[in-house]
């Protein structure tokens, strides 16, 4: 079971952007900067569509195992005058 670190930057920006997690796999985002609301396009890679990262937090999320071959898309909105992005290339594995 791997463990994918993905920082979300004060743009809303996801680095890495694109990432590829197997079911099974978890992948921790974090909010360095501000505060932030992290969408998922489909709730079959994490369960969920909406999740609230605090400004300095992380939050680990666990790739359900039936999430094969799931296409999905990230967007994060920063709770700042910056703006937001969507994150793209994403995709689950076997």
């Amino acid at each position: 079971m791997d463990n994918t670190e993905v920082q979300i930057n004060r743009k809303g920006k996801f680095s890495p952007d694109g990432i590829s997690p197997n079911p099974g796999d978890s992948v921790t985002f974090t909010a360095p900067d501000f505060d932030v609301i992290l969408l998922v396009e489909t709730p079959a890679v994490f369960g969920g569509v909406r999740y609230e990262i605090p400004a300095g937090a992380s939050l680990k999320l666990p790739v359900k195992d039936d999430a094969v071959h799931v296409q999905f898309a990230m967007a994060a909105f920063v709770l700042n005058p910056a703006g937001d992005t969507r994150g793209g290339d994403n995709k689950t594995g076997p």
